[in-house]
């Protein structure tokens, strides 16, 4: 039985590590805003009239700051799963993935899930939460993984897209979760992230 020399394991080591980079960065953000959420939430979240007024930042940084702390270990848990399942599959099959493409993956996400609610979910005042941009990172990393384990893809995307139709089905109230995160759910970014 052959054993690692000390150099193989902290390659190994470093490669895990790096990929899980981006995540990890997204991860600290988030609780870091958290902290300070009685003031992060009222200069960062995705206000309509604001970013109306010249505030484009908000595009991008609503989706890092949450309602409640619920609502922040909800949206951190979301990216420990997509962390835990999909980077370890991902990096192997996609070596030359660099941490800055899951973080550009990451902003342009938000950028997009933004962009349609400001567009076509006028009902939507006021938008804090990562959800819609973690609902389209698992249908990324499903998608990349059907030529893989297509079983394993074909399963999760269907999961996934059942639960944004739920999401909009009349047996969908939404009520333990809103009352859980100190706010509504807004459906409507989980629907544009999985697109």
């Amino acid at each position: 039985m052959g054993t690692l020399c000390k150099n193989e394991i902290t390659t190994t080591l470093n490669d895990k590590l790096q990929s899980l980079t981006p995540h990890f960065i997204i991860a600290l953000l988030v609780i870091g805003l958290s902290l300070f959420s009685s003031v992060t939430n009222d200069l960062l979240s995705l206000n309509r009239e604001l970013v109306g007024a010249g505030q484009w930042w908000r595009v991008i940084t609503g989706h890092y700051v949450h309602l409640s702390w619920p609502h922040t270990l909800l949206n951190f848990s979301g990216v420990a799963v997509v962390a835990i399942t999909f980077i370890p599959l991902f990096k192997s099959q996609y070596p030359t993935t660099h941490s800055f493409q899951i973080l550009f993956f990451y902003l342009s996400s938000n950028l997009f899930i933004s962009t349609l609610i400001l567009i076509l979910s006028p009902d939507i005042k006021n938008y804090l939460g990562l959800s819609g941009t973690l609902y389209g990172l698992f249908i990324f990393y499903l998608i990349k993984e059907l030529s893989y384990n297509k079983a394993l893809a074909i399963t999760g995307l269907t999961l996934v897209l059942l639960k944004v139709a739920f999401d909009f089905s009349p047996y969908n109230q939404n009520l333990a979760t809103a009352k859980l995160i100190g706010g509504s759910v807004a459906n409507d970014a989980h629907l544009y992230g999985a697109i």
